[in-house]
């Protein structure tokens, strides 16, 4: 890997399109001199942290979060310069990646790859890498190896978990008197299957995971106090790293965007 302007990269690992779409939204307005998380009130927390600390990584903004005149070039474009501004980031940081693709590399050429020259060891983290890597790639028109994986349309939203449907009760069709009187006969009913997880990589080494049962916009009071404190803790501590954190990714099965689907999908226009 050839010692340039390119510096320790780090290849993001957040879905492309959260990151195309942030762009998109920007540059319906006119850019401010740095760029913050009220920006991202729709976003969730993960998603602010990895969308700033890629674009610190691609230079875009720098450690005071200052606009750069690159993403400024970037932003303002329409939709075709602006793949061709991608083009260049593509080619720039991923070289290494690019030359396993011209030589008809495989997908696990590519993932020794990210291990070997981006130093990427956990196996899920290198998953999202890659995706991240071939979205870009094709958003940009990059010709790449066709033993790398294929990507289609989707949501884009990696390993979120899929709700299971519910079960129906049994009682004569009236499925809602079991369930609405079980407190009422002082049964205990099961908390709910976990729905939020958000993780975040420690300096020493090791990941450490915020798991919840709870739908937030139910929380009052002091829960919620204490629930946004955790979350603003884990996410302040990734963005002071720059550390790409990851959000309710339970899908362990290959470079996929959409979770259980096993395929990365193609990050189209709206997403995430």
């Amino acid at each position: 890997m050839a010692d340039d302007d390119r510096g320790d990269f780090k290849p993001p690992y957040l879905p492309f399109a959260t990151l195309w779409n942030f762009v998109g939204e920007l540059a319906a307005h006119p850019l401010p001199p740095a760029i913050d998380r009220s920006l991202m009130g729709t976003k969730s927390g993960s998603d602010q942290v990895n969308i700033m600390a890629t674009l610190r990584t691609f230079g875009m903004i720098d450690d005071d979060r200052k606009v750069q005149p690159a993403f400024v070039d970037f932003a303002v474009a329409d939709e075709t310069a602006r793949k061709k501004y991608l083009r260049v980031l593509v080619e720039k940081y991923y070289a290494d990646a690019l030359a396993v693709s011209s030589q008809n590399g495989t997908e696990q050429q590519l993932h020794e790859c990210f291990r070997d020259t981006y130093g990427i060891d956990g196996a899920d983290t290198r998953r999202k890498a890659v995706t991240f890597f071939l979205h870009a790639a094709r958003r940009a028109d990059i010709p790449l190896s066709p033993h790398f994986p294929s990507t289609r349309p989707g949501s884009g939203s990696p390993g979120q978990r899929r709700k299971s449907p519910k079960k129906r009760a049994s009682n004569g069709g009236n499925s809602g008197s079991s369930s609405g009187n079980a407190a009422e006969r002082g049964e205990t009913t099961l908390p709910p299957k976990s729905e939020y997880e958000t993780s975040v990589q420690l300096q020493t080494g090791g990941t450490m995971s915020l798991t919840v049962n709870v739908n937030p916009l139910n929380l009052r009071g002091e829960d919620r106090k204490f629930f946004y404190e955790v979350v603003d803790m884990l996410a302040d501590y990734a963005e002071r790293h720059q550390i790409n954190q990851t959000d309710g990714d339970t899908d362990k099965n290959g470079p996929s965007e959409e979770g259980p689907s096993g395929q990365p999908s193609e990050d189209g226009g709206g997403v995430t």
